[in-house]
This record gives structure tokens, sequence and C-alpha cells, in this order.
């Protein structure tokens, strides 16, 4: 996944709790973030390019699911990406996805 965003066509503002997990093997909560939209707004609230291309102390932030993401085992996951407005689930998106075992260990170039 390289981004992620939100439309809202509504006519009113809304604020949204967003969260982005993988389920499977081991479940990670991936992201997690409270964002408020005006009417009719869109936005992109992940970059995977943009947070390579952020601050180191920004990237430090992210070590830990870095770290995370490393140790997970090989199997079939499932990218699940929800917006909340309080109790009530605004949208749900699904991406099946395989990991496979890695070619070389882990720390190894080729």
């Amino acid at each position: 996944m390289q981004e992620a965003w939100l439309v809202s066509d509504l006519d009113r503002p809304l604020s949204l709790r967003v969260r982005l997990r993988l389920e499977g093997p081991a479940t990670l909560l991936l992201h997690e973030e409270e964002i408020a939209l005006d009417a009719g707004e869109v936005r992109r609230f992940f970059s995977l390019g943009e947070l390579w291309e952020s601050p180191l102390e920004v990237q430090a932030r992210f070590l830990p699911l870095q770290e995370a993401l490393a140790r997970i085992p090989p199997g079939a996951y499932r990218l699940v990406g929800e917006a909340w407005e309080g109790e009530r689930l605004w949208s749900r998106h699904v991406l099946s996805v395989e990991y496979l075992e890695p070619i070389l260990p882990l720390e190894v170039a080729w």
C-alpha cells in the first residue's frame, strides 16, 4: 500500500477515527489517527513515499512498526482500513495479501 485517502461526500464536516491494520497469522495495528474533514473534502492521510522522505525524527516514530513488520510470519493476510465517526462505521475496505517467505535471511543484501 502506497497511500491511503479519505473522501467525504457529505455536506457537513465530520471527525473520523481512521485505523489501518494487518490481520492474519499475526495482527498488527499499522496506523491510527483522528482526522477532521470539511464538507466535501478529499485528503490523503497516509503516504509511504512522504514517510521515506520525512526528517529522521518523524521516521523514528515508525521504527517500532518497521521492526514488528520484519518479525511477522509468512502467510495470508488482510489489510483492513476503517473510518469511524463515534460508534458509526462509515467505511471499511479489505485487501487480501500474501506475505511470502523471504528469499534470503533478514539483514542479507543481494
